[in-house]
């Protein structure tokens, strides 16, 4: 007879999870305090989750699949933030545009809707770095369509949108950790903010012999 998961029980080990990681980091955290937490066994833990990254991953997925939306939308393709590199190439300067706007929308309604996992996923260092790429690959396909970008500085430009991408990241973690505005405010001051970074880089790159 196969194993019977009760989904209570999952809820209270997730629960336990986001108690644990707030209190210790997701490196700090472990099965054993959260199954203490849980009051179950380490035993019984497992048979849920198989390890750490997997109750991870099952507490971010729901907001990664929401952006995953936003994505889709555009380009036809899902976005797995843990693992998958979407390409941007072929999209106008307008969906680039409207893909920050709905994102900006979209962060703004997942902070509010669920704040740890969304806070839980800024904390994972693979994710993070795969957003950081993201952000990367969408300003680089934005100065591949100005035609700023040319064989001869193809790496200046490569190296320069991933510091603007680490600058843009930074400053969306930044207006989330210290927010004290409502939902309908903050997102236009996000919706605000990545037009802005757009704007400043095209004005950069109109201004420089790159």
């Amino acid at each position: 007879m196969g194993q019977i998961l009760k989904d209570h029980v999952k809820t209270q080990i997730v629960e336990s999870a986001i108690k644990d990681i707030f209190e210790n980091g997701l490196i700090g955290s472990s099965m054993r305090k959260i199954a203490s937490n849980a009051n179950m066994t380490v035993g019984n833990l497992y048979r849920y989750f198989k390890n750490k990254d997997e109750l991870i991953n099952f507490i971010i997925s729901p907001v990664l699949n929401r952006i995953s939306k936003i994505i889709q939308k555009y380009t036809n393709k899902s976005i797995d933030l843990n693992d998958e590199y979407i390409d941007l190439s072929n999209i106008s300067i307008e969906d680039i545009t409207h893909i920050l706007d709905d994102l900006s929308i979209e962060l703004v309604n997942i902070y509010y809707d669920t704040p740890k996992p969304f806070m839980i996923l800024m904390m994972n260092d693979k994710v993070n770095q795969n957003i950081l790429k993201w952000f990367t690959k969408l300003i680089m396909d934005f100065m591949i369509s100005k035609n700023y970008v040319n064989k001869n500085n193809k790496a200046r430009c490569e190296l320069l949108s991933r510091a603007y991408a680490v600058s843009l990241f930074a400053g969306v973690k930044d207006l989330l950790a210290n927010n004290q505005l409502d939902k309908s405010e903050l997102s236009i001051v996000m919706k605000m903010y990545f037009h802005s970074c757009i704007s400043f880089i095209d004005k950069n790159f109109e201004d420089l012999e790159v």
